[in-house]
C-alpha cells in the first residue's frame, strides 16, 4: 500500500510525464521559497506554466482538482512572482494549470488525470 506522501509523488510524477508526452518541458519540479512550494513549473513554446499537482486515491471526497482553495491560488501567485523574479529578466508569458490526478492507492495504477489549463488566474 502506498503511504500519503509516496501517493503525491508519484501523481507529480505522472503529471510530470504527461506534460512531457505533451511537449512541455519540465523546468522545475518541487520549487521551495519560504512560503510554499510549487508541484511543477514547466515550459510551453514561450509561455511558463506554474502547475498544481492534486493527487487522490479515490473520488469519494469529489475530484482532486476540487481541492485546489482560494488560499491555494493566491499563495501559487506569490510562489510564482517569486520564481519570475528569480529566473528571469523580464516578465513571460505565465498561466496557471491545475492536473488532477486520481491513482490505485495499493499498486500506484494511474486510474485518471485530467490537465486543467489556464485553471485560475
Amino acid at each position: 500500500m502506498i503511504q500519503a506522501k509516496q501517493l503525491g509523488s508519484y501523481g507529480e510524477a505522472a503529471a510530470a510525464e504527461h506534460l512531457k508526452r505533451k511537449g512541455y518541458r519540465i523546468l522545475d519540479r518541487n520549487y521551495v521559497t519560504s512560503f510554499g512550494e510549487i508541484d511543477l513549473v514547466a515550459q510551453i513554446d514561450a509561455e511558463v506554466v506554474f502547475v498544481e499537482v492534486k493527487t487522490r486515491s479515490s473520488q469519494s471526497y469529489g475530484e482532486p482538482y476540487l481541492a485546489v482553495s482560494e488560499r491555494k491560488k493566491r499563495k501559487y501567485r506569490q510562489l510564482a512572482l517569486s520564481y519570475i523574479l528569480k529566473a528571469y529578466h523580464r516578465e513571460p508569458a505565465y498561466r496557471f494549470d491545475i492536473i488532477s490526478v486520481v491513482l490505485n492507492r495499493i499498486t500506484g495504477e494511474l486510474q485518471q488525470l485530467e490537465h486543467f489549463e489556464n485553471a485560475f488566474v
